[in-house]
């Protein structure tokens, strides 16, 4: 807990057999937890690799975890923008059409916060709207809520521009580059995979049509591990 923070944990005792037991829990839940329970049997703790660096480079530095996840989120922010620019760059977006890109990108959520600013949170009633309690369906509060939602929009975000990239030039690296920043995003963060994928494989799809069977093996090939 004084290395990485108190962290969500999960705790798994006695896997595959008849006492087998799950907790999701923060790390001093644990901690009270088995203060309280006498541990008995064999345990495996799964947490975020993220947060594991962050302790590491804290612990190295001597420097308060919270700057550490601060510096590290600024850095997936940094990432990601560069990311976004470069793609635009890459889509030969005009003036105006690369501005309005980066405002449907801030608000690609939809205008929820700006309703309830407007007409209050009893005008929703029983329909509120998703970008106020979602933080994956809102890009801008992605950026600012914690280390992982940066890092996982930028490798989302490079998967469509190497796929694209490698389909339409018969580039094979950028398609297995593709495959490889899915892998690293089903690591860190899983939940926008199920949509990712089939958005990468129409992609393959539409640029080749028959002929995105090799891309797509080498694309499941490098996101397989």
């Amino acid at each position: 807990k004084e290395i990485i923070g108190d962290i969500d944990i999960v705790i798994c005792r006695e896997l595959t057999k008849v006492h087998e037991e799950v907790r999701r829990e923060k790390i001093s839940q644990s901690i009270e937890h088995f203060q309280k329970t006498n541990p008995k049997g064999e345990f495996v703790i799964l947490f975020h690799p993220i947060f594991l660096v962050c302790g590491w480079l804290a612990a190295l530095s001597h420097a308060p975890l919270g700057i550490i996840h601060l510096a590290v989120k600024e850095l997936g922010v940094v990432l990601f923008c560069v990311v976004f620019l470069k793609f635009i760059e890459y889509l030969k977006l005009n003036r105006l059409q690369s501005m309005a890109a980066c405002a449907l990108a801030g608000l690609s959520s939809g205008f929820g916060a700006l309703l309830l600013d407007l007409f209050g949170g009893e005008s929703f009633g029983r329909h509120f709207p998703m970008d106020l309690w979602l933080v994956d369906s809102n890009t801008f509060w992605s950026l600012l809520w914690n280390p992982l939602f940066p890092y996982a929009l930028t490798l989302m975000l490079l998967a469509v521009y190497l796929m694209d990239r490698g389909t339409s030039e018969a580039n094979k690296a950028c398609v297995w580059l593709s495959g490889l920043c899915v892998g690293l995003l089903a690591l860190i963060h899983p939940y926008e995979t199920a949509v990712l994928i089939p958005l990468l494989a129409a992609i393959a799809v539409v640029r080749l049509k028959q002929g995105a069977l090799p891309d797509l093996a080498r694309f499941a090939a490098a996101a397989a591990p």
